[in-house]
């Protein structure tokens, strides 16, 4: 009986090519289509996208999906396929920002011009962060400190009240408290310490009630709240489920009325990050929070 000895297979550079631009083909005919409707500049943006990992969560389940499906895998190439199409939808601005807008719209901003001033103004904390040298910075929600820093400086306001407590079980260093972070700023920024108070809470069901408690500074006067324009609808329900009455002062919009482009289509952990704050609030809301 002779032993047969089957030839290895040749390296093919041609074989390699078409693998790889099975991969590829997906990804690179999003990026020359945006070169065609958007130009140079977007196609850029395009790809470094689709080379992200927000890009890669959404086209390469995709394609591993098509394919398996064409080698007859259909029940096997239904899951990557709709790991790829929800990959998309949640990272998609389009679709974060209609539910972003869906909670942002409910209180329209705040126009300087026809503002009336406030006996105070409470800022609920998360416009701010510790950095590495323990120093104060404003972090992405910071238009909430910098907004009432303008109300301050415009004469608009005579107070601020700044929320924001470590949560349990975390360190207690002063560094590491929202209230004391916002507090250093407007310090820093102009703003008297003795116009400054600072309230208790970890969450805003207890900022609430801590707020309730200051008589003095809130009942039977004008009293604003600054928050995140898509965290309104729940501190202004909070607040009037414990009997108070503030003026919504919205700030740090997320959602836009830019008119659509190219890059609206394209997967962004921007986009992301927007839907996973609008969906918190939703879920907050259905659990009475």
């Amino acid at each position: 009986m002779s032993l047969e000895i089957k030839p290895k297979p040749r390296f093919s550079i041609l074989r390699m090519i078409i693998w790889g631009l099975s991969w590829l083909a997906l990804p690179i005919g999003i990026v020359v289509l945006a070169y065609l409707v958007a130009g140079r500049s977007i196609s850029e943006k395009t790809a470094t996208a689709m080379l992200l990992p927000t890009g890669l969560l959404c086209w390469f389940p995709l394609v591993y999906g098509v394919k398996t499906l064409l080698h007859g895998k259909i029940r096997t190439a239904l899951i990557p396929i709709f790991l790829g199409l929800f990959s998309y939808v949640v990272s998609n601005p389009i679709v974060s920002s209609t539910v972003v807008k869906s909670l942002e719209s409910k209180y329209p901003p705040i126009d300087f011009e026809n503002i009336q001033p406030f006996n105070s103004i409470v800022v609920l904390g998360g416009g701010t962060w510790a950095g590495p040298n323990k120093l104060a910075h404003l972090s992405g929600a910071g238009d909430r400190v910098s907004f009432a820093c303008r109300l301050y400086h415009l004469q608009l306001t005579k107070k601020i009240m700044v929320t924001g407590d470590p949560l349990r079980g975390t360190a207690k260093d002063d560094y590491l408290d929202a209230s004391k972070q916002a507090k250093r700023i407007l310090i820093e920024s102009g703003v008297a310490a003795s116009d400054i108070v600072e309230i208790d809470g970890t969450n805003t069901s207890e900022e609430m009630l801590s707020l309730k408690e200051c008589d003095e500074s809130i009942k039977g006067k004008r009293c604003g709240l600054i928050t995140s324009a898509f965290h309104i609808p729940r501190a202004m329900r909070l607040a009037h489920a414990v009997g108070l009455d503030l003026v919504p002062i919205p700030t740090d919009f997320h959602a836009t009325n830019s008119p659509r482009s190219f890059s609206d289509f394209i997967p962004s952990s921007n986009a992301y990050f927007g839907l996973e704050l609008a969906l918190k609030e939703y879920l907050a809301k259905l659990i009475g929070r």
